[in-house]
């Protein structure tokens, strides 16, 4: 039979990560599953806002590889604890959203992604006593500051 534990993280105003403090320890069970379901990131747009791309990081024992160019190097892929980007809007999103009058004051981007993403964790049992969540530029991983809020929500199943 398998635990599902659904989680809601809403980060406080104008902060760009939070960490999440349990009452009583959170048991993680050896190879436990992470299905983000959704992200809502609103932010403090400049020109261009419509490209902003993000990813939310954590301190849970996942495994994320991508592409990172270094200078002088090409291909090179670094691990990471990605637990999920968050991409630009789609071309046609732009036209309806053409900021004519400016850049708005708040922008907010929802993404649910069309395939459940699913981290496999490879750990011994696991207990935590909080969870670390951090919104990062997509490209180059450099903390955003520009970050109003954030809300992430995701489920963790594991076999009881």
């Amino acid at each position: 039979m398998r635990e599902l534990i659904n989680f809601t993280l809403n980060s406080p105003q104008g902060a760009n990560s939070h960490t999440v403090v349990f009452k009583q320890p959170l048991l993680i069970k050896p190879n436990s599953d992470i299905i983000v379901n959704s992200v809502n990131i609103s932010w403090n747009p400049v020109t261009g806002y419509l490209e902003d791309d993000f990813c939310i990081l954590t301190d849970l024992p996942i495994k994320t590889f991508h592409a990172k160019g270094f200078e002088g190097q090409r291909g090179g892929a670094v691990e990471d604890r990605v637990l999920i980007y968050v991409p630009p809007n789609q071309n046609d999103a732009d036209i309806a959203d053409d900021p004519i009058a400016g850049v708005p004051a708040v922008a907010v981007r929802s993404y649910e992604p069309v395939q459940p993403v699913i981290h496999t964790m490879l750990n011994n049992e696991l207990s935590l006593n909080s969870i670390h969540f951090q919104v990062v530029d997509a490209i180059n991983l450099a903390p955003r500051t520009d970050i109003e809020s954030f809300t992430v929500t995701f489920t963790l199943s594991h076999d009881c």
